[in-house]
Order: structure tokens, then C-alpha cells, then sequence
């Protein structure tokens, strides 16, 4: 299972709510996940064990949607941000998230693809 930005709300609260979604997912990946400020990591001891067994969330270093994850469950890996050449503006509707080209680039998910391209 895997999912990038707002994706992670849902993802997260799926493994932890659902026993049966847990024992269909051998392991969950997310990229620059965000958090929602309602998160609740209230969950039993036993859940905890297995999702910090399967879940690792991937940040880059500099995104400010994914700098909460110091309260999240399970493993946390930070990356560099690669120099994204394709990324030329930020788009009009996400003017108010991304103030900056800089924090786009560093929220994206080509960040963690192996593409010539980027």
C-alpha cells in the first residue's frame, strides 16, 4: 500500500482502524505524507507493534507538509530533495499551500521516483 500527501490521512487510518486492511498489507509506504491536525495515534499496543513492523513514511527533508511525522507511527526516512528541472511554477490553486517554487519541488513526489526526466 502506498500513498503521497493527503493520501497518507486516509492510508494511516485505514491500517489503524481496520484489522482486516492490516492483515492484507504486508507493508505501506508514504511519500511526503500529510497529517491531518485531528490525527489520532491512540491505538492498542498490539496495532502499534504491527504497523511499526510495516509502515515507513519517506520525507524529504524540507517539506512542510510532511514535517509532522515525528508523530506518527512507524519508521521515518528523510531524503534529499532532488534538483526537479521539469517543475516550473507553482499552479494557481496551490498558491496558498506552496508560497514558494522551492517548497513545491521539495513536496513532490518525483522526489522519490528514479526518472532521468525530473
Amino acid at each position: 500500500m502506498s500513498s503521497h500527501s493527503l493520501g497518507n490521512v486516509s492510508m494511516m487510518e485505514s491500517l489503524k482502524k481496520k484489522k482486516e486492511v492490516r492483515r492484507r498489507v504486508s507493508e505501506a509506504h508514504s511519500y511526503n505524507g500529510a497529517m491531518s491536525p485531528f490525527t489520532n495515534n491512540n491505538v492498542s499496543k498490539n496495532t502499534e507493534k504491527e504497523l511499526k513492523k510495516k509502515v515507513t513514511h519517506h520525507r524529504t527533508a524540507s517539506d512542510i507538509v510532511s514535517i509532522n511525522h515525528n508523530n506518527t507511527i512507524g519508521k521515518v526516512e528523510t531524503h534529499e530533495t532532488k534538483d526537479l528541472k521539469k517543475i516550473k511554477k507553482v499552479p494557481e490553486h496551490l498558491n496558498k499551500v506552496f508560497s514558494s517554487l522551492q517548497q513545491l519541488k521539495h513536496h513532490s513526489i518525483d522526489n522519490f521516483i528514479d526518472d532521468e526526466k525530473n
